[in-house]
């Protein structure tokens, strides 16, 4: 018996595994509601940010086109206007200008020189993604490229969260939690992390079924369980997804989340917001005219509830 031992005692190896992550102390539903009181208490935000855009066309092929960094001024307030001026770096050129009101958006794509476009539409509309060869034959707005793409108020959801009443009479709720394999920090290294993930369901009908609106997930490997990812799902499938990273601090001390990559993969395109210290202000006075943008420039205009061409038909699922 003692020579069997010893002989499979000789065959064991150490293998590499990935590595666990160390997980904070429990929390309940409601520690973790409380984790979001970064989002749902603030009213007014204002500041400069560097905005990195990604075009999302090649994506299929396991490419995407990433732009320059630009300087973006951010305006948001409750409960769901935004104002976004996009600027080119160190030349200070405005690249774009966009506004919401929680109900119609107004796009202004102002460079390069041939993409210049003032788009309106409504945040309920169904539109048609603009991609080069696809759904339209306006070859003006196919150069306009991602940017005819890009909605307000996808930023407005990332920022500007609504309180959530997990009560409702329609409303489910699951907490569970998750493993993720991902890269460590050293090379060649995997680390699993653990997440919260809190998924919030709305019934459909009277019966049992019922469809997943949005999943939040908090890391349980960082101090605190911070909010780390949103899922906000539209027809029953993931349509943004944004990511939160690090904290800084308001003008006033407040803490506020350093980074968040927004990405909608339908709309092919995706925007990370890193926000500057020392360039952030949490419930300032903001005038009303922040949220009113113009057509100064006599750019031309496409509505786009007024084209067949882009009107996505009220039956159609996207793809």
């Amino acid at each position: 018996m003692l020579a069997i031992v010893a002989l499979t005692s000789a065959c064991v190896r150490s293998v590499k595994v990935p590595r666990q992550l160390a997980v904070d102390p429990p929390a309940t539903t409601a520690q973790l509601l409380g984790r979001l009181k970064l989002f749902t208490d603030v009213s007014r935000i204002q500041a400069v940010a560097t905005l990195r855009f990604r075009d999302l066309r090649d994506a299929g092929i396991g490419r995407n086109k990433e732009y320059p960094g630009a300087d973006g001024t951010l305006v948001l307030s409750r409960p769901a206007n935004i104002r976004l001026l996009i600027k080119a770096p160190f030349v200070g050129k405005r690249v774009a200008d966009m506004v919401s009101d929680g109900t119609k958006f107004t796009v202004k794509v102002l460079y390069p020189e041939d993409k210049r476009k003032y788009l309106i539409g409504t945040n309920a509309g169904r539109y048609r993604r603009v991609e080069s060869g696809m759904q339209t034959a306006d070859p003006a707005l196919q150069r306009a490229g991602a940017l005819a793409n890009i909605r307000p108020q996808h930023l407005t959801a990332a920022f500007l969260m609504a309180p959530l009443d997990l009560e409702t009479a329609d409303g489910v709720y699951v907490l569970d939690e998750e493993r993720r394999l991902e890269p460590g920090l050293k090379k060649d290294e995997q680390v699993i992390r653990t997440f919260y993930v809190l998924t919030l369901l709305e019934r459909t009908g009277n019966g049992a079924e019922a469809h997943v609106v949005r999943r939040l997930w908090f890391d349980r490997c960082k101090t605190g369980t911070p909010l780390a990812r949103q899922d906000l799902y539209e027809d029953g499938r993931v349509a943004t997804t944004i990511r939160y990273e690090g904290t800084i601090r308001s003008e006033d001390g407040r803490p506020w989340v350093d980074r968040v990559a927004i990405e909608r993969v339908d709309d092919l395109y995706a925007v990370d917001v890193l926000f500057a210290e020392g360039a952030l202000t949490l419930d300032g006075e903001v005038p009303d005219e922040a949220f009113t943008l113009g057509n100064d420039e006599n750019l031309e205009v496409i509505d786009l509830d007024k084209r067949a061409d882009l009107l996505e038909p009220a039956a159609a699922t996207r793809p």
